[in-house]
């Protein structure tokens, strides 16, 4: 590895407590270039991430993978302070970075992790520290190199047809417009109804006792008088089947005619209103 690599590992080991920093650049220039990360969790053994595996590290500054009673312990205040140095000693500066997780330092990348108190979803400050994760920057010459004759490769010039003008095909609904759009089977039940109505009022006036209100002596109706006519019957079916067409030809035939038509335009309205879209 070049010396940029050795700036790189002594650049990220920089923000490390003084005992811990003096441990971890101990370390020999082979053993510093396969460093990738640089854990550190509080009340855990500090950990390096290597190029051929994980290591922890003894406090005489030897690698090894078997967890033993010398390896280098960090604790709760090792955390934080690794952390302050990564902020200049000045959270409140990197406050939104820390927010997403992680700190930009100079040299390194470190990914934080903690309790952190939120406000409206959001973290505002670290109530406690528990992991810090040092990444070392490192270089990949020539990573991308098989894929030069692919970027650098011309692209062939493709000339598109123009795009024809079709004509929308006319929707079936689009050729048979009426003024009102009622379903089959809308307007069946509701002949349906009407006529079952019509029965029932025919079969009532056979049920129902018949009479009249009595007639007071200035003319007003006594609605406390109510005098039975036992010797009425019912209306003709035939009467009550063709009750609605009759009604008009009656004395307020004229007023009905003018109300079905006010409520036939209305009906209208509202379907116009419907088809261009101002009622959603």
């Amino acid at each position: 590895m070049g010396v940029s690599e050795q700036d790189a590992f002594l650049s990220a080991s920089s923000y490390l407590p003084d005992a811990i920093r003096e441990v971890v650049q101990a370390l020999s220039p082979t053993s510093r270039d396969l460093v990738h990360e640089i854990r550190l969790r509080a009340d855990a053994p500090l950990t390096l991430s290597c190029t051929d595996g994980e290591f922890y590290l003894t406090r005489s500054g030897g690698r090894t993978s078997i967890r033993q009673p010398n390896v280098l312990f960090c604790t709760s205040a090792d955390v934080t302070d690794c952390v302050r140095r990564l902020c200049d000693f000045s959270l409140h500066s990197h406050q939104e970075q820390w927010r997403q997780g992680f700190v930009s330092a100079r040299g390194c990348r470190a990914g934080i992790g903690g309790v952190v108190v939120t406000e409206a979803g959001r973290p505002v400050s670290f109530r406690e520290m528990r992991s810090v994760c040092l990444r070392v920057a490192r270089t990949h010459p020539g990573c991308a190199k098989p894929l030069l004759p692919y970027l650098l490769q011309p692209r062939p010039s493709q000339k598109r047809p123009p795009p024809r003008k079709e004509r929308a095909p006319m929707k079936k609904a689009d050729k048979k417009r009426t003024l009102i759009s009622i379903s089959e089977k809308s307007f069946v039940q509701v002949c349906c109804l009407l006529l079952g109505l019509l029965i029932v009022s025919v079969v009532l006036t056979y049920v129902v006792p018949k009479g009249a209100f009595g007639t007071l002596p200035n003319g007003d109706t006594n609605y406390l008088d109510y005098i039975r006519l036992d010797d009425k019957g019912g209306i003709p079916i035939w009467q009550g089947l063709l009750a609605p067409i009759l009604v008009f030809f009656s004395g307020d035939g004229l007023s009905l005619f003018m109300l079905s038509l006010f409520l036939f335009v209305v009906s209208a309205a509202f379907q116009v209103m419907n088809d261009v879209g101002g009622i959603r």
